[in-house]
């Protein structure tokens, strides 16, 4: 059924919707509503509760529109400080380094890329890294008679 052209599934949705809400409201009118012997008191009665109800309706979608007035101001307002951001930091990478005078050190290589030479302030670290790698396996002895003295006394 929903697999047809949308200009004939529409109307036949909508028709057969109305059709059934129409025969809802004889067969209510005519077989419901007189066994209820609804009064006037009834229908005033009613009447001030559905205003009532509006009333509350009408305060809670004001709020919520209120809401997201102020969410759309604040995205709009995050984007726009994004955009000039990301607009800063296009320029800066478009000229090169002439934004970056003042630093004076190279550019880091390109990650992605392997054919980039190493990043000259890795070097020094992996050598580092390598040299401090088996330093902590001499205390593990100590630690063990420590627990074993401390065992003795108790």
């Amino acid at each position: 059924m929903f697999d047809g052209p949308l200009i004939i599934v529409g109307p036949a949705i909508i028709g057969s919707l109305s059709l059934t809400a129409l025969c809802g409201l004889l067969l209510v009118r005519r077989y419901v509503l007189p066994r209820l012997r609804v009064k006037e008191a009834d229908s005033e009665f009613s009447g001030a509760v559905v205003q009532s109800i509006m009333v509350f309706y009408g305060l809670a979608l004001a709020l919520i529109a209120v809401n997201v007035w102020q969410t759309y101001n604040d995205v709009s307002q995050t984007v726009s400080l994004e955009a000039i951001t990301f607009a800063t930091l296009y320029r800066d990478w478009e000229n090169g380094d002439a934004q970056f005078p003042a630093l004076g050190d190279a550019p880091s290589p390109d990650p992605s890329d392997p054919d980039a030479p190493p990043d000259p302030a890795m070097i020094g670290q992996e050598k580092d890294d390598e040299d401090s790698g088996g330093g902590g396996d001499d205390d593990d002895g100590d630690e063990a008679g420590r627990s074993e003295d401390d065992g003795d006394r108790g």
